[in-house]
């Protein structure tokens, strides 16, 4: 028997112990939806599974994934409390690094979305540099 949690089970179980929720619960409430937000977003980020993959954790179809990445990106731009509980979140999750079983295409895919997070850091960092001179 294998006891050994999935990636997106140790992110589920991250998420939902660091905002005491339950993301497979049908609540529609905005603090649950954006924690499933972050979930997700975490997941696609941290993970190679595919949206169908990812919202079958937490009980959601495909597109409701691809919605709560879209809007996840929206809200880490314009709101400051969500943009605070997903890096809050995202420190706590683990760097998963076996590739060996991953195909070329996702690794494509996390290889690109590093090279954006990596230059928004660095725009960031920039901006912060430019407000300490000032």
């Amino acid at each position: 028997m294998n006891t050994e949690k999935t990636e997106l089970e140790i992110i589920r179980e991250t998420v939902e112990k660091t905002f005491d929720v339950n993301l497979s619960s049908k609540a529609r409430n905005r603090f649950i939806a954006d924690k499933r937000m972050i979930y997700s977003k975490i997941a696609r980020e941290r993970t190679v599974y595919s949206v169908q993959i990812i919202g079958r954790e937490i009980s959601k179809d495909h597109a409701t994934v691809l919605n709560h990445l879209k809007q996840a990106e929206s809200l880490i731009e314009y709101d400051r409390q969500f943009k605070k509980d997903y890096f809050h979140c995202l420190e706590k999750i683990p760097v998963f690094d076996n590739y060996s079983d991953v195909t070329d295409s996702a690794l494509r895919r996390i290889y690109k979305k590093t090279r954006q997070q990596e230059y928004k850091i660095r725009k960031e960092l920039l901006r912060r540099e430019k407000m300490n001179a000032l």
